[in-house]
């Protein structure tokens, strides 16, 4: 009975200690090396049919240049 009782202890301090290691073990952290995570704005403009032209062209002149520089001082990926 004394044998078997000392086995217990045994393996108990042994566990005790490889549990305590495991948990002291730092874990490497994947955080740093991920890439940020992009997301996708889609919207959706409603223009009336007689507008169209008008719309398409306060895009090209007004809304474009505003985005291409966006692109450049990398504020966002991209536009379209």
């Amino acid at each position: 009975m004394k044998n078997k009782a000392y086995n217990f202890r045994k393996s108990l301090t042994i566990s005790l200690i490889v549990i305590a290691l495991f948990g002291a073990y730092p874990k490497p952290s994947k955080s740093q090396e991920q890439a940020q995570t992009l997301y996708a704005l889609v919207e959706f403009m409603k223009v009336k049919p007689a507008d169209v032209d008008k719309y398409l062209e306060l895009e090209k002149t007004f809304w474009k240049p505003i985005h291409e520089e966006r692109v450049k001082q990398k504020e966002i990926a991209g536009w379209r």
